[in-house]
Formats: C-alpha cells, sequence, structure tokens
C-alpha cells in the first residue's frame, strides 16, 4: 500500500519486525509512519520523535487487519500522508 501511495519502506522487507530506537536512527528514514488500530498514547510517541525524525501517527480501526475495508485504510493514510 504504502508503493501505491507513493512511499517507500525503509525496511525493504515485508512483515512485521520489532525495531529499537537505534534500529530506526540506523535506517535514516525521511519520516516515520506509526500505525495502529487504537490511541496512540504520546507517551508511546515521545521516545521515536527524540531521534528528531518526522512522526506521523496514524489511527484507523481497520489497518492491522487483512480484511476488505484495504480500500477505506488506503484512502484514509493517502489524506493522512497528504496533510503532512
Amino acid at each position: 500500500m504504502l508503493q501505491l501511495l507513493g512511499a517507500s519502506n525503509a525496511l525493504e522487507q515485508q512483515g512485521w519486525r520489532s525495531l529499537s530506537l537505534e534500529d530506526i536512527a540506523g535506517l535514516q528514514p525521511e519520516r516515520i509512519l506509526v500505525v495502529s488500530d487504537s490511541v496512540i498514547p504520546e507517551a508511546s510517541l515521545q521516545g521515536i520523535r527524540s531521534l528528531e525524525i518526522p512522526v506521523i501517527p496514524f489511527i484507523h480501526e481497520s489497518v492491522l487487519v487483512p480484511s476488505s475495508q484495504i480500500t477505506q485504510v488506503a484512502q484514509a493514510l493517502k489524506e493522512r500522508l497528504v496533510e503532512e
């Protein structure tokens, strides 16, 4: 979905992977997209923001579940990325 929206994944791999702040900093991304299906606590974002890389929180109830809602998730993500 990221590629279709004109973005790229700094990991260059598919699937979920746990990353430390050091791992993220080493990837040197232009922006960090944090996705969740519920409210992201500000305390959780503070550590990521300490890297001084722009952070884009994206919340959608269907973002973590493969489903027929993919079109709605993609549209909402597109709108969120345009805001930034």
